[in-house]
């Protein structure tokens, strides 16, 4: 731009930023969505199709005794590994509390 020549661009206003956020938390809500209900549909399919592979935790891509202790587990191991790669070593993780804890999610959503 000819008037900002010689001058340092200005910082984002802050209503800027929030229209920004606005626009893609819209945006990512949607995909997720559609993301959902194509794969809730498949999968339904898939187990319509071939009802001998029959997994009663799930209906669909929902899990009905979805795990968060498992989910977080997952998450620490994985943490762990990256630590113990890149430093060498890694914090212990401690995961306290309702470990027997289950409700119907998608696991993939968790982690």
């Amino acid at each position: 731009n000819p008037q900002n020549k010689g001058k340092e661009s200005s910082p984002l206003e802050f209503e800027q930023m929030q229209q920004c956020h606005t626009f893609l938390d819209r945006f990512y809500m949607s995909r997720i969505g559609i993301r959902v209900l194509a794969g809730q549909y498949l999968a339904l399919r898939e187990q319509r199709r071939n009802p001998h592979i029959d997994d009663d935790d799930y209906i669909g891509i929902i899990c009905k005794t979805t795990s968060p202790h498992h989910a977080v587990l997952r998450a620490a191991e994985d943490a762990t590994w990256m630590c113990q790669r890149r430093f060498g070593d890694a914090p212990e993780v401690v995961i306290s509390g309702n470990l027997d804890l289950t409700f119907p999610y998608i696991p993939n959503h968790l982690h």
